[in-house]
């Protein structure tokens, strides 16, 4: 399904070809596969919308998923009813910016949370929005099965061990992307990195968890410019904030393996950008190079590799592909950083 929706350039036709064959998806515990190709959130609301929003519901992996809901409709209400009932049993923090828009305009930012109750008996009119967000830490499997056997349709008994954990590019900020780059091309794993770093500060040792200052010092010693500049503490904290959603203070294996996670996305998003230039201008990567590099200057900025791909119909993360490429951070590409991509060649 997901390969499938590739050779779509237009969103209407891709969410038209993804509601046609849904029926057919048949290990929907894995859904995430698919549904991260659709980047933007207008997109998944107009899928929620036409396959309904209990149905389309993310009940294996709602990490990261955004919420808009009308609570004149059951299947809606049935979806606050649901993340609230999760929240209970995982970490009730894990919903995140909900807001409830009254019918007369007024607006319940929950300063004290969201009613328990809810999981029950939500309201019945106005518009809920909300997201979700979970550590791998707390994550309750077997609930989230049986909410996907009860109200979605999934009786299948699903073990843990099938699951394709997955966060999509479009989900974490950029400054964990500039992450990921940098330990891409520094190390053979994710959890090689976090050994690398777990008790990396002068006088500390390895306790298998990660603190701010151990990132901070790791990173450093590792020669990581990525955040150079006056806001370079700023923009690390805001990577460990990210990477500790339970807000405990410190960042565990489980938790640090969602870049291995983005690592996996990365590794299949360029793969499909390979076979894109492949399908667009055939097997030769210079090819593909020549077409894109129109003027014939020798380098691309990451404006003329958009514009050009967007040209021939790429839909898929262009800034990810052109850092991957960028292996100097010059901002620009030249045909012989172009040429890595010959390694991912199927």
């Amino acid at each position: 399904m997901r390969e499938m929706m590739g050779y779509f350039d237009k969103s209407e036709q891709r969410q038209e070809a993804f509601v046609m064959f849904f029926s057919r998806i048949t290990d929907m515990h894995n859904l995430k596969l698919c549904s991260v190709r659709f980047g933007e959130d207008e997109e998944v609301n107009n899928l929620r919308y036409r396959l309904g929003q209990a149905v389309f519901f993310p009940y294996f992996q709602p990490e990261n998923a955004k919420f808009e809901l009308d609570l004149t409709f059951h299947d809606h209400r049935l979806c606050v009813n649901m993340l609230v009932g999760l929240a209970a049993r995982e970490k009730f923090g894990n919903i995140r910016d909900a807001v409830w828009i009254k019918p007369d305009g007024s607006q319940d930012d929950f300063p004290m949370g969201i009613p328990r109750s809810w999981e029950g008996l939500s309201p019945t009119e106005g518009r809920f929005h909300c997201r979700y967000v979970c550590s791998a830490d707390d994550r309750n499997f077997q609930y989230r099965r049986s909410l996907a056997a009860k109200f979605g349709y999934n009786p299948r008994d699903v073990r843990e061990s099938e699951m394709n954990w997955l966060t999509g590019l479009n989900e974490p900020p950029e400054d964990v992307l500039d992450l990921l780059e940098f330990l891409i091309s520094r190390v053979d794993s994710m959890q090689a990195a976090f050994n690398a770093i777990d008790g990396g500060e002068p006088g500390s040792v390895s306790n298998s968890e990660l603190t701010l200052r151990e990132l901070e010092m790791g990173l450093k010693s590792m020669g990581c410019q990525k955040f150079a500049g006056p806001d370079e503490s700023a923009r690390i904290e805001k990577v460990f904030r990210y990477l500790d959603p339970g807000g405990e203070g410190t960042v565990s294996m489980q938790e640090w393996m969602v870049l291995d996670q983005l690592w996996r996305e990365f590794d299949l998003t360029i793969r499909e950008f390979v076979q894109f230039l492949q399908y667009a201008f055939g097997e030769n990567l210079q090819d593909a190079w020549e077409a894109l590099d129109d003027d014939g200057s020798g380098e691309l900025t990451e404006q003329e590799f958009d514009e050009a791909l967007k040209k021939k119909g790429y839909f898929g993360p262009v800034r990810v592909v052109f850092a991957l490429l960028d292996n100097t951070d010059d901002g620009n590409i030249s045909f012989d950083e172009f040429s890595v991509l010959e390694d991912y060649k199927p």
